[in-house]
């Protein structure tokens, strides 16, 4: 009876694995047959997401309609407002915070932010209209770039679009006080068994953030701000100790090999 227990056990393990495996293949083909993909929202592979040539496809298939990854700015307004705030200039935040009430607009209003990736997502508009008025946003669509200029260049003027690649831009060292990044890590980095494609470049996206973000000897460091997928935001405070004067805040869902990435890129050795 103890044997028949035994066999029946490894009988019903073996049946249990061999469905979850089924299951998971069940689970892809589905997904290649959903509306999503159809529709070409979702492309059929991971290392599409590099591909400018999927996201041409992508806008194409928008007709100017806005798209949102990972939530709008009624989600992630707060969060920006406060990282974006805090960075940039000593200085100024003194001047700021001395100016009848107005700091919080002055703040805002001084801050040089980075959109990369920017897509034709409503968040940079908003943040426009927030008080964050020094806004350049780059994509390598250029379908993307001349949509979003054309609607918003007359309402928001002080706002640039611009066709880049975010992981070998044309700016400056030190352009920038802030780095907003909603996806665009992601994006690149695929799902950690895409290839080694993915991670080389996210590690030169990464790179190029650190170049950009405004390190001078009056900025003391860096602050990594990270919100994931829950909605849940962390700091991990200057990168080269002191108070935080730029900040990168990425949008992210947080899986293991994109955690890694950041980590060795701000919280490694100097």
């Amino acid at each position: 009876q103890g044997g028949n227990k035994s066999k029946a056990n490894k009988n019903k393990a073996r049946a249990h694995g061999g469905n979850k495996h089924k299951a998971k293949h069940a689970l892809k083909d589905k997904d290649k047959d959903c509306p999503a993909h159809a529709d070409g929202l979702v492309p059929s592979q991971f290392s599409d997401f590099r591909s400018a040539t999927f996201w041409e496809g992508f806008f194409a298939s928008r007709a100017g309609k806005e798209f949102e990854w990972y939530g709008d700015w009624n989600t992630l307004g707060e969060l920006i407002k406060q990282c974006v705030q805090r960075s940039g200039n000593k200085g100024e935040h003194a001047k700021a915070d001395g100016a009848d009430g107005d700091g919080e607009i002055l703040r805002l209003a001084k801050r040089r932010v980075l959109v990369p990736g920017c897509g034709n997502s409503e968040l940079s508009p908003c943040m426009y209209d927030a008080g964050l008025t020094n806004i350049t946003n780059v994509d390598f669509s250029v379908t993307c770039i001349r949509e979003m200029l054309t609607k918003h260049v007359r309402s928001r003027p002080g706002m640039k679009w611009l066709v880049m690649d975010m992981t070998r831009t044309a700016f400056e060292d030190n352009s920038f006080d802030a780095v907003v990044d909603k996806g665009s890590l992601d994006a690149l980095m695929g799902d950690g068994d895409d290839s080694d494609e993915g991670r080389r470049c996210g590690i030169a996206f990464l790179r190029e953030v650190q170049r950009l973000l405004d390190t001078t000897p009056n900025q003391p460091g860096a602050t990594l701000a990270e919100a994931n997928g829950n909605g849940n935001a962390h700091s991990n405070g200057s990168a080269n100790g002191g108070s935080p004067s730029c900040v990168y805040l990425v949008v992210t869902l947080a899986q293991g090999h994109v955690v890694r990435a950041l980590l060795d890129a701000f919280c490694g050795p100097p």
